[in-house]
């Protein structure tokens, strides 16, 4: 059983910017979720009926932004939170004149738990981007599980980039499996189904008398050019 837990520095003027708005400025609850294929943000408004205005973007928005990155220092989950909260800020403010009031912010992302070095620094982001004033951090596993699950008990199995399953009792079982990134796991995820489809087209390529596919080596050079450019392609 495993019990799961739930670079940008906080800039001044970020929170400044943000921090004062105008009396009678809507108030929002911002999410942004943070994966190996890309991240978004979505804001929704807490002080409005959404039935009594015609336009919905007044009442609800959403922003897409890049995937995460991994280097020697670990996850860039916090960069990719800063620069989508800003841009959601900057894009309110550029449009009504004046910034939103963000009442609670959360973050959903992959690797929290075993690539970020310090948790507190998303939070940092979000406090900094959106001048938040509640955060909450959570492995994209947790956020995924309340999400298809509304709080109960009962397990959930995420595939994408990577693959997770996490299953809970609420009764103080935690219990997860994989999760554990594509060079360790991620059984049956994309990036495991594309590893396995560059091995079984290099197999051919290197004419190998099993285990390989010639349609898969077409269509690998058609995306990545010749095989032995895929290397310094891929391993960087």
């Amino acid at each position: 059983m495993t019990s799961t837990q739930d670079p940008d520095p906080a800039r001044p003027e970020a929170r400044a910017d943000v921090a004062a708005p105008p009396t009678g400025s809507p108030r929002w609850i911002v999410a942004i979720d943070v994966g190996g294929s890309g991240s978004r943000l979505v804001a929704a408004r807490l002080d409005s009926d959404p039935s009594s205005d015609a336009d919905p973007d007044a009442h609800r928005t959403s922003l897409t932004g890049r995937p995460v990155a991994i280097g020697p220092d670990g996850s860039d989950v916090a960069e990719v939170v800063h620069d989508l909260g800003a841009a959601f800020v900057a894009a309110w403010t550029e449009t009504h004149g004046e910034p939103p009031v963000v009442a609670a912010a959360a973050v959903g992302a992959t690797g929290v738990a075993t690539l970020v070095p310090d948790p507190t620094a998303v939070h940092d982001a979000l406090r900094a981007s959106l001048c938040a004033e509640r955060t909450a951090v959570a492995a994209d596993a947790v956020t995924a599980h309340l999400g298809a699950l509304g709080g109960r008990a009962g397990a959930v199995v995420a595939v994408g980039t990577g693959t997770i399953a996490l299953g809970t009792n609420l009764a103080g079982t935690w219990q997860r499996v994989d999760g554990w990134g594509h060079l360790l796991g991620d059984l049956g995820s994309a990036s495991w189904i594309g590893a396995h489809g560059l091995r079984a087209a290099l197999a051919a390529h290197d004419r190998r008398s099993t285990g390989g596919s010639r349609p898969l080596l077409a269509a690998a050079t058609a995306r990545f050019g010749p095989a032995p450019t895929w290397p310094a392609q891929l391993y960087t």
